[in-house]
């Protein structure tokens, strides 16, 4: 932001909603956002790509056979939806192990197509992330 007002008016969005969800709007430092760049940039950069890609932004509705649809042409060995904290409801996320790292570079292109109406995110991601969500429900 440019300005003290501008961060004030921000904050005063916190909770508001942008269509069917709200957004949480939080005042942080330059040095707090360099920290979790820096961070961020570690994480996102697997030093060994075994062909995981997270998917962010999924319906609520969406199946393994939308999934394996989506990545047309690409073979899938396993696909992991991350559940809430009760393990009952999807979260929007899930996981998906290609059968070789190659696809899993593919699979990044799609970055931002589209499942139903909504836009995907697709990030590099790792086995051993997909485990942490398995075995936190």
């Amino acid at each position: 932001m440019e300005s003290e007002q501008d961060v004030q008016k921000a904050l005063e969005k916190h909770r508001m909603y942008m269509g069917q969800r709200y957004v949480e709007v939080y005042e942080v430092s330059n040095e707090d956002v360099d920290a979790l760049m820096k961070s961020l940039h570690t994480k996102s950069s697997p030093a060994v790509n075994d062909g995981v890609v997270r998917l962010r932004g999924l319906p609520y509705s969406c199946n393994e056979k939308d999934i394996i649809d989506f990545f047309a042409g690409l073979n899938i060995v396993d696909i992991t939806f991350v559940m809430d904290y009760r393990g009952r409801r999807k979260t929007g996320e899930a996981y998906v192990q290609f059968e070789e790292p190659e696809m899993a570079n593919q699979a990044l292109l799609k970055h931002r197509e589209e499942i139903g109406n909504r836009y995907i995110e697709i990030f590099p991601s790792r086995r051993n992330e997909v485990r942490t969500h398995v075995g936190s429900h």
